[in-house]
């Protein structure tokens, strides 16, 4: 009982949080691509993918994290928790570290003219990029709260720290236009920075405030460090594999397609995935949910969950449907820009969104309970077939953006179909 409690009060919370996010998320769009221009902001999503990338990629160490606090909650085994917190913001502070270097190096001998298919100023490219590294790597060790956050049941805080990061970046962006109206990526890259950070130290000082999650340099543990490496190392090759699939579509259409072509993706993709992010609220208790009532044996609790989770994919389709049928006018209103895109382009989008929003269930779960040796294979194959398919269908079949997107869907559906199948035969047999 105590855990639907929780889990509805907190889905309650993320929805009202995510409702103001979506509010001021799709102004600060319009107000971005004005102040950019449309191959500079094109630009930008590329660079905010790789944000992406960098925010999902912490070595796995956060979800290893956020399943062993999980459980140790569970079992009262409260002095464990903070060894692995302390060892964790330890371990993953020495991890940033050398990735700043290293990604600073890089930025400094790669042609990103050549890369992003533009004459933009190598300067103003490379300056960008080295402010977005120190932003994730900086992010990566204050980013934890929010693990913490999720473990402890009390993930409404991440929706909350969101936005207040989308408040203050929309006010930053305001104040670009006012004071430097010249359109530059650095001064973006600055905003984003502060924005993130802020946002991240919001939800550190709540958390941390409490002195069983405050981490002490004492209490690290190099066997700790190997326990959440161990689970996180899987986590990570999930994550990586993620990464290819899910963000590399800007980077591939800007190299394949050009810049322009980018804006016009970002597009119908944010209207999508505001839809799968609206239904996705109600799976970001589930992990910790399950990952408790598992360890308590509570398999009852998790059936149950699964059942009203999948009948909550029906409205989610008439949502999707009435939004495939208003998109090209919803734009217009939007952005002021008429982008006309091709139904077989909004199907597509139609079918991988009721796709995604499918899987997410099952993953959860699996992600709960810590038995995700056969996501990682599946992710793993699917991610290696993800860019080059992509680059197939959008160049050589001619099928642009379009392409992109199908070769995304066309990778998910194993996850589809064996991920869900796991979850009955091993978890709930």
């Amino acid at each position: 009982m105590r855990i639907n409690n929780i889990f509805l009060k907190e889905t309650i919370l993320n929805y009202i949080y995510k409702i103001v996010l979506m509010a001021v998320g799709f102004v600060s769009i319009p107000l971005l691509l004005n102040y950019l221009g449309v191959e500079k902001y094109g630009i930008w999503v590329t660079i905010m993918a790789v944000i992406s990338w960098a925010q999902m990629s912490d070595f796995g160490i956060g979800n290893g994290l956020r399943n062993k606090i999980t459980e140790n909650l569970a079992r009262n085994n409260m002095e464990r928790i903070k060894e692995y917190i302390s060892t964790a913001y330890l371990g993953l502070s020495f991890i940033s570290f050398i990735i700043c270097i290293l990604g600073i190096l890089i930025t400094l001998t790669f042609n990103l003219q050549n890369l992003f298919n533009t004459d933009i100023s190598i300067y103003e490219l490379r300056l960008s990029f080295i402010i977005t590294i120190f932003s994730f790597s900086l992010n990566f060790v204050i980013g934890l709260g929010k693990t913490i956050s999720y473990a402890i049941h009390r993930s409404s805080l991440v929706g909350l720290s969101q936005v207040i990061y989308s408040i203050i970046l929309i006010i930053l962006i305001y104040l670009l236009r006012v004071f430097f109206p010249n359109a530059s990526l650095v001064n973006v890259s600055i905003v984003y920075l502060l924005a993130t950070t802020l946002a991240n130290l919001f939800v550190s000082m709540l958390v941390l405030k409490k002195s069983l999650y405050r981490p002490e340099i004492s209490k690290y543990s190099r066997n700790l460090f190997k326990d959440i490496f161990g689970t996180g190392i899987k986590f990570f090759l999930i994550q990586l594999s993620g990464i290819v699939l899910f963000s590399t579509d800007s980077m591939i259409i800007t190299k394949v397609l050009g810049p322009e072509e980018v804006t016009k993706y970002s597009i119908i993709d944010k209207l999508f995935t505001t839809m799968t992010s609206l239904y996705s609220i109600m799976l970001i208790a589930l992990w910790s949910g399950v990952s408790q009532a598992y360890t308590k044996k509570d398999f009852i609790w998790i059936r149950n969950m699964l059942k009203k989770l999948k009948l909550t994919l029906i409205p989610l389709g008439v949502g999707i449907i009435i939004l495939s049928l208003i998109i090209n006018k919803l734009v217009i209103i939007w952005t002021g820009k008429n982008f006309n895109f091709e139904w077989e382009l909004i199907l597509i989008f139609s079918l991988y969104s009721l796709l995604v929003a499918w899987v997410g269930i099952f993953v959860n779960i699996i992600n709960g309970v810590g038995k995700i040796n056969l996501q990682m294979y599946i992710m793993i194959i699917i991610a290696l077939l993800n860019i080059p398919l992509s680059i197939y269908f959008s160049r050589n079949l001619n099928m642009g953006i379009m392409g992109v997107k199908l070769a995304t869907l066309i990778c998910m559906i194993p996850l589809g179909i064996f991920i869900p199948i796991q979850v009955y035969k091993k978890i709930l047999k």
